[in-house]
């Protein structure tokens, strides 16, 4: 917006949020994605230095006005991705992960984040906990800054982190945690938004987890697919199923978000303590597979659901035609042929989840130390080549 404003010939923009953020106070300061180019400066303001502004204008058409601040983006400037492991007796990983920038305090956003999953590492390593996989604890920076002429348009760190400084991780991560905003119920009901491929995995996990009353009255449930709203986006396109404890709607939001008055006093106790109880027991449950529990079929109808069949059909009429012309025979519906293709890719994930958790089932069944080692190396392949499926769907 303020791009645009340059070149519709503004000298600057004065930018006050109204609705939908930092509602809570007229005095909310809300920081939003309004920067532009050097050559066109923008200001943000509240909505009561905006009324005093207002009021000038009323009755004056032309003031001036001294602004006390100063913002400066310096381009090409390094940030730093802060992790570290917790070695497990294999080559897989399940990684934890928060980003640690922040705007005025940012203590739902994310310090509180970074806190859990440093505070879920340090439970294991004082309980004496030997995990199977390598634990990586990953606080990333530069959530709010986007990748150029990409589709990852924030989270650039958690992008840099699985795709330039450890691409290697791909392949070998079977699940990413994500945490954002973790010590505040955002409803009344908890939620683990996750990929397609994981749904079915989580919603048997929290058949056995009992929901503390003060936290969620009304429990947990499963949400999917993951959304833009945060750094397991970028991890998951890099191949890397993913889930985030559900934040992304709300009167939080709309009240506090990206603004000052997200700070200690937001801090619920009970919700907090139970989502370090609640994923780290997923951590140790996800720690006893040699798969990943990836299911297809949910991915494929979504896909079925979507379909437009005269949309379809509209796209594809002067392809079809051209076809007949060149040919006698009838051509079918493509519509219908590609929904034969989508009810066998179904069927044939259906086959493999089952597959999965019947590998997942006899592995745990194990007794020995070694007979589990020989079973990881065994299926660690066919563990690679499911991540491989999972990154291209």
């Amino acid at each position: 917006p303020v791009y645009q404003a340059r070149l519709k010939g503004a000298a600057a923009v004065i930018a006050v949020q109204d609705n939908g953020y930092g509602e809570i106070d007229s005095e909310a300061l809300n920081a939003q994605d309004i920067a532009g180019p050097k050559d066109a400066p923008a200001f943000s303001m509240s909505r009561k230095d905006a009324e005093i502004l207002k009021a000038a204008l009323k009755e004056k058409p032309r003031i001036t006005v001294q602004f006390d601040a100063k913002s400066v983006v310096k381009e090409n400037m390094l940030s730093y991705n802060v992790w570290g492991t917790i070695p497990g007796r294999s080559e897989d990983m399940i990684l934890l992960s928060g980003h640690y920038d922040s705007y005025f305090d940012g203590f739902q956003d994310d310090n509180a984040a970074v806190a859990m999953i440093i505070g879920m590492a340090k439970a294991m390593l004082e309980g004496g906990y030997r995990p199977a996989h390598t634990i990586v604890v990953c606080a990333v920076a530069a959530e709010e800054w986007g990748v150029s002429d990409s589709k990852f348009d924030w989270s650039t760190g958690a992008y840099n982190q699985v795709f330039r400084v450890h691409p290697e991780w791909r392949g070998h991560i079977i699940a990413d945690l994500n945490f954002e905003l973790p010590a505040h119920a955002h409803h009344s009901r908890d939620a683990i938004r996750g990929t397609y491929e994981y749904a079915d995995y989580f919603e048997q996990f929290i058949k056995q987890i009992d929901v503390p009353k003060k936290a969620y009255p009304d429990g947990i449930t499963v949400l999917y697919p993951i959304e833009t709203w945060s750094d397991d986006f970028s991890i998951s396109i890099a191949g890397i199923p993913s889930l985030v404890n559900d934040f992304s709607d709300g009167p939080f939001m709309e009240n506090y978000y990206h603004s000052q008055y997200d700070n200690e006093e937001l801090y619920e106790e009970p919700v907090y303590r139970f989502h370090h109880e609640l994923y780290l027991r997923l951590i140790l449950e996800m720690d006893k597979l040699v798969l990943p529990p990836l299911n297809f079929g949910r991915m494929f109808k979504a896909m079925k659901e979507s379909l437009d069949e005269k949309e379809i059909l509209q796209e594809t009429e002067n392809a079809v035609i051209q076809e007949k012309e060149q040919s006698d025979e009838v051509k079918d519906n493509p519509v219908h042929v590609l929904e034969s293709l989508i009810d066998c890719g179904i069927y044939r994930a259906d086959e493999i989840y089952k597959w999965i958790q019947r590998v997942n089932l006899e592995y745990q069944n194990l007794e020995s130390k070694e007979e589990r080692k020989v079973y990881r190396e065994q299926y660690s392949k066919k563990g690679e080549a499911l991540l491989r499926i999972y990154q291209k769907t």
